[in-house]
């Protein structure tokens, strides 16, 4: 009995053994796939990884390629005579102009003369952020809307004391030359706004003047004149 005890037991114990061993085989082979499963998604994290970052420096690229777009359509974009001069809608509401060969005319008679050009406005030779011309409108906008110099300076994308060196040299120079022309009334004008009917006093007629008082910028030199 002994015996045959000790051999059911060897027998169990070699089923139970074989059994282990096929478990184990088992595990190992479910190991082996677990672990190229993991080499595939590894490698499929990496590749994914690399595109994150390519798709980044894409990204950034192209954050700086329309950056410097805005920067430069902001800089063309800036509010000059190119963008009115075609326009006598909007040239006439600008500068009184209808049209912009009047304008041009207006600027020849103003620049009329070199030694006056370069003794008065210093800002119309060597190197300038604004053209003579568009100078010129700078100044005109700002006599016919009464715009600040900030705002000129904004709309015209340079610096608020350019913008004035360019107010006073040119309104001196227009100064000069528009003195020489005698400013008459038309007789239209003149019939228009007549008095209906005069007063008189003591046979003199009696005229009613309106004065105001007006602050204008002038230059250093200009009002050390006074």
């Amino acid at each position: 009995e002994c015996q045959v005890l000790r051999e059911k037991a060897a027998e169990e114990n070699w089923t139970l053994l074989s059994r282990l061993r096929e478990h184990v085989s088992q595990l190992e082979a479910e190991n082996r796939n677990l672990r190229c499963e993991h080499d595939v998604l590894e490698s499929t994290a990496q590749r994914f990884r690399k595109e994150l970052d390519a798709s980044g420096a894409t990204v950034l690229s192209l954050s700086k390629q329309l950056r410097g777009q805005q920067e430069a359509q902001a800089y063309h974009g800036a509010f000059s005579l190119e963008t009115v001069k075609g326009n006598s809608k909007w040239l006439r509401f600008y500068t009184g102009f209808d049209e912009y060969p009047r304008f041009a005319a207006f600027l020849d008679f103003i620049l009329e003369g070199n030694e006056q050009r370069q003794e008065v406005s210093p800002e119309c030779r060597g190197h300038s952020a604004l053209s003579p011309d568009n100078q010129v409108f700078l100044v005109l906008v700002r006599l016919r809307l009464g715009l600040l110099l900030q705002d000129l300076a904004f709309r015209f994308h340079i610096s608020e004391s350019t913008a004035s060196r360019y107010w006073l040299s040119w309104t001196e120079l227009m100064e000069q030359k528009l003195k020489q022309i005698p400013v008459a009334c038309s007789q239209r004008y003149v019939e228009t706004f007549k008095p209906q009917r005069l007063v008189h006093y003591r046979g003199v007629p009696l005229v009613a003047l309106d004065c105001t008082q007006l602050l204008f910028e002038a230059q250093r030199r200009t009002r050390s004149k006074g």
